[in-house]
């Protein structure tokens, strides 16, 4: 899967929306799934959306065990790199172990930004925009129009 990183510019705004990918493949996933969605909703914003869960194997390096995965779409108030530091927080609370390499491995939980949706640009952050439509557990899910329309 291909990666796209364009630099962009943020500003404070308020409700913000923006897809998580959110994925599992050790101890009780789908448990792990679900209290990742309520850290979110308690630290980050409302969930919106939701696709359902799939499972899918692991992409980048080999598993034996799969991951259950999961796209939510969320408002928000915080900036990039806020929301950003939120998760690492949760993912870390719920056991996730970063290696120094930063090489894929499998984990207990992985929450990826996968787009954030707004328009004024100040502040400078990378973000990694993945192909969202290669993603099938993504698929089902569709840009609220209230949102595009500005």
């Amino acid at each position: 899967m291909k990666v796209l990183q364009r630099k962009l510019t943020f500003a404070a705004m308020k409700h913000q929306f923006v897809y998580l990918s959110l994925g599992s493949n050790l101890g009780h996933r789908a448990s792990i799934l679900q209290e990742a969605r309520r850290l979110i909703v308690f630290h980050c914003g409302s969930i919106i959306q939701a696709s359902r869960v799939y499972e899918t194997a692991a992409w980048g390096f080999f598993s034996a065990q799969p991951f259950l995965n999961q796209v939510i779409g969320i408002e928000t108030n915080d900036l990039p790199n806020q929301l950003l530091e939120k998760l690492m927080k949760i993912e870390a609370e719920l056991g996730r172990l970063r290696t120094a390499s930063g090489e894929y491995v499998s984990r207990t939980l992985d929450i990826d930004i996968l787009f954030y949706i707004l328009l004024n640009l100040v502040d400078s952050l990378w973000i990694s925009l993945l192909l969202i439509d290669k993603l099938k557990f993504s698929r089902p899910l569709r840009f609220p129009k209230h949102l595009l329309s500005s």
